[in-house]
This record gives C-alpha cells, structure tokens and sequence, in this order.
C-alpha cells in the first residue's frame, strides 16, 4: 500500500498518530504489539483507571509495522489522527494534552475529543486563525481519514481549507 504522502520530507518533521483506544478494542493491543515508542495523553490515575480507552500519542517511524495497520485495516475506523512535527514526542504530548478538555459557553468542562478524525476534520474549519495556530503549536499539519473511502484531508495552521489527499497517490 503507498505511503508516498506520509513520505515527503519536502515539510520536514516526523510522523505521529494520536490513537483512541476507546473507538475499538484492538487499538491498545496493536499499538503495545507494534513496539512503537508511545504514551497515553492520560496522566496520574486516568492514565491507569483508563488505559483500555485512553487516547495514545504515538511517533511513527518510516519502518514502523503501525503504518500497514493504520493505512489498511484499520482505515475507516476512525482510530484517531496523523500529525507532523519537529517537536518531541514529550514536547508533542505536552502540547495536545492542553486540549483534552474545553470549557462550555455556560462553564462546564467537557472532554474534547479533537482526536477522533470525524471531530477534527469539523472542528479546524470553524476555527478563526489565531484558534487554528493555537491548536496546532508545534503541528505542521494534521492529516485526518475524509468521509470519502481512501481519502484524507491535511490540515495546516496557516490554511483555513483542508487540501484533500488521496491514499493512493505514488
């Protein structure tokens, strides 16, 4: 299966994934199995009380196996999205676990699942620039799996429209 999108080095940065364990039970088995460097964005006793269904930051290294998992079975899943960085995956991690929760407009706190592609691929659009840069920080570009089969959309912080991508391009 091509990976050539995920290849380019043209942007610079590594690849990672923010999985969630919570959309099917072979997340968390795949990503221990794999051996890939990971950690939940959970901390303290949410990250023990709900590792089965926490979502993990995972760096992706070309010659990862999690990239055949992720670009074939598990696609159309919604098991969570790609970003590219420069930062650390701690750096990385420090960064996404600041928006884990969002404040409503009446003061409650809710948990914000921005790592679901369905969630993130709705959210960035509606954000002004400032909002989009914020979220983004460190993040080149999110790469989320698009409602169309075998399709992505790449997300950046300095672009309000997601430029499509498609999974099989060489």
């Amino acid at each position: 299966m091509s990976r050539s999108w995920f290849d380019r080095r043209a942007e610079g940065g590594r690849w990672f994934a923010t999985l969630d364990a919570a959309r099917s039970p072979r997340v968390l088995p795949t990503l221990v199995a794999s051996g890939a460097r990971h950690q939940s964005l959970y901390e303290g006793w949410r990250a023990q009380e709900l590792a089965e269904v926490a979502p993990y930051l995972v760096e992706l290294p070309s010659s990862s196996p999690l990239w055949d998992v992720l670009l074939g079975e598990a696609r159309g899943d919604a098991w969570g999205v790609f970003a590219q960085s420069e930062a650390s995956l701690e750096d990385l991690r420090r960064h996404l676990r600041r928006f884990l929760r969002v404040e409503a407009e009446d003061g409650r706190r809710m948990l914000f699942r921005w790592y679901d592609p369905r969630v993130l691929r709705a959210y960035l659009p509606t954000c002004t620039e400032d909002e989009r840069r914020a979220f983004h920080g460190p993040v080149r570009s999110f790469v989320v799996e698009g409602e169309a089969p075998r399709s992505a959309l790449r997300f950046t912080p300095d672009g309000a429209v997601a430029e499509p991508v498609d999974l099989d391009e060489e």
